[in-house]
């Protein structure tokens, strides 16, 4: 995916760390339901992992369920449960790889279904030969996911700016 905002050209930071919050409030703010800020929080995902990708940016770290998710409604567990499923099963993934990300998952995976813990395992094993290059962050018993990606050149605000924009947008 490349943008007018991939232009950009300066010093970026080689890692780029996000815990997605908010994402019930948002919903909530809309009166909208719980899965709706959940799927929202996705997408915005998608597209902040395209601009690393676009901008070379070596490392995302997503923040995406700690263990205090697990004392939510059990409605709203299972749907970002499924969430997280269909997530692994899109094509993002398959695009992911041909353009070289190494995806790996960070965390204590223990609680997850097997069908999920399967699912992560897949991923992991698909794109493991891509840039051999990564660390990991763990946060509680958070479970995030380290994107590894090539190199690059913009600025850390230009670059929290443009994120910022396409959050809003």
């Amino acid at each position: 995916m490349t943008t007018a905002a991939s232009q950009v050209t300066g010093d970026l930071p080689r890692h780029v760390a996000i815990i997605m919050d908010g994402n019930n409030r948002w919903a909530k703010a809309r009166q909208l339901k719980p899965q709706d800020g959940h799927s929202r929080g996705a997408e915005v995902a998608r597209k902040i992992v395209a601009a690393c990708v676009d901008r070379n940016i070596p490392y995302l770290t997503l923040f995406a369920f700690s263990s205090e998710n697990w004392l939510r409604p059990q409605t709203e567990v299972r749907a970002l449960m499924a969430l997280f499923l269909t997530v692994l099963r899109r094509d993002e993934i398959t695009q992911l790889h041909a353009m070289g990300v190494r995806i790996r998952f960070i965390g204590n995976r223990s609680s997850f279904s097997k069908a999920l813990q399967k699912g992560m395992l897949e991923v992991e094993k698909r794109t493991e030969a891509n840039l051999k290059a990564g660390a990991g962050i763990s946060r509680k018993q958070s479970l995030s996911s380290l994107l590894s990606f090539p190199q690059n050149q913009t600025s850390q605000a230009q670059l929290l700016q443009q994120t910022c924009t396409s959050i809003q947008a």
